[in-house]
């Protein structure tokens, strides 16, 4: 489906999109339901289980549904020519 991002600074951002779901823990995760309808990506998806630091908060929620992908992209209004692509 279509993805909602947004723009800053000339870059776009895409924030929490999801590329698998985990049905069970220690089960291989699976492929995410397709979305239909348009996904907000404005913000960063659940992290996973986390041990410490104690007593502390976590900025985000933890999920098992934690597989997500955030993207950083310069801005391009109408180009059509392929990017390099950095993953860590």
């Amino acid at each position: 489906g279509n993805i909602l991002g947004f723009t800053v600074d000339g870059v776009d951002v895409y924030q929490g999109i999801p590329y698998g779901r985990i049905s069970a823990r220690w089960i291989p995760a699976t492929l995410p339901l397709p979305w239909s309808n348009l996904l907000n990506a404005t913000s960063f998806g659940p992290i996973c289980y986390q041990y410490g630091p104690y007593n502390q908060p976590f900025q985000y929620p933890e999920s098992e549904q934690c597989l997500s992908l955030n993207i950083w992209a310069p801005h391009r209004s109408n180009e059509s020519s392929l990017l390099p692509v950095r993953l860590w």
